[in-house]
């Protein structure tokens, strides 16, 4: 991710559009945990497939409501020090 995907598609070119995918979900997953703020990587991943560098705009409501219910059940099994109390 911290490389310019044009840089990698020349040599792997049929991984590019993955890559990219792969890039990006873990980008917004990251930024809907609130750990990371902006699209954290370069542009060209985002216009690989045709997708705003705006994190706040890539999930659609149906994956906003199902990460904040996985959010929410990981949430309540840590303890009051943020450890994992499984």
């Amino acid at each position: 991710m911290f490389w310019p995907l044009r840089e990698i598609a020349e040599d792997a070119n049929g991984i590019a559009k993955e890559l990219s995918v792969l890039s990006i979900s873990d980008v917004t997953a990251w930024y809907f945990m609130g750990l990371i703020e902006g699209p954290y990587i370069g542009d060209d991943y985002y216009l690989f497939i045709n997708k705003s560098s705006d994190p706040s705009r890539i999930l659609v409501p149906e994956q906003r409501r199902r990460l904040e219910r996985i959010r929410d059940m990981y949430t309540q099994g840590l303890d009051k020090d943020n450890h994992w109390r499984g």
